[in-house]
């Protein structure tokens, strides 16, 4: 609302409404981080083998945030005053997908 609101004012502001993402230095308090961690330490053995999760039947649409920070520029160059940009792969994935992509990459 705050970004519309200065838009009208002629400010250059374009809204972007970034849905979930993960990349490189992501803290380790989200989904996919936290799932690489926790199969590191049972791969490393600094951990016992059990993967702590919520719940995971939750759907979430994940892209790269390199991918989402290109959509950033892209909405900065050519995006329109005042207007809202989703930015999303388009794609759900379900926690208990995420789970079973970490497990097969480890190999645990």
């Amino acid at each position: 609302m705050l970004g519309c609101s200065y838009a009208l004012q002629r400010l250059c502001v374009v809204n972007v409404r970034p849905f979930n993402h993960s990349g490189p230095g992501h803290s380790e308090d989200f989904l996919l981080p936290t799932l690489v961690q926790q199969f590191a330490g049972v791969t490393y053995g600094r951990c016992e083998p059990v993967i702590r999760l919520g719940n995971l039947y939750s759907v979430r649409d994940l892209s790269d945030v390199r991918d989402i920070v290109r959509a950033y520029r892209l909405a900065l160059r050519r995006g329109l005053l005042g207007e809202a940009y989703n930015v999303s792969s388009g794609r759900g994935v379900s926690v208990q997908e995420l789970f079973e992509l970490v497990r097969r990459e480890s190999a645990v």
